[in-house]
């Protein structure tokens, strides 16, 4: 059986009847989240890359700019 997050992230459809649906729909609801956090009011640069981080759940590179606002559903690869 095919994991739920790499059926997602392939684009391929999923469900909410699918086993760990309820896993995948938290995941997006909290980088839903964190990404209104980051387009809310004005964040250093330093906080901003902490949100990315946060949101891809990977280090990013110190020298990667982001300007929001930022739009994503979900971000983790």
């Amino acid at each position: 059986m095919e994991d739920i997050f790499a059926k997602d992230l392939s684009g391929a459809m999923v469900s909410p009847g699918e086993p760990g649906y309820d896993k995948l729909i938290n995941a997006i609801f909290e980088t839903m989240k964190l990404a209104n956090e980051l387009n809310t009011g004005y964040h250093t640069p330093e906080e901003v890359h902490d949100y990315l981080c946060r949101i891809t759940g990977q280090e990013i590179d110190p020298s990667t700019t982001l300007l929001p606002p930022f739009y994503v559903d979900y971000a983790r690869i």
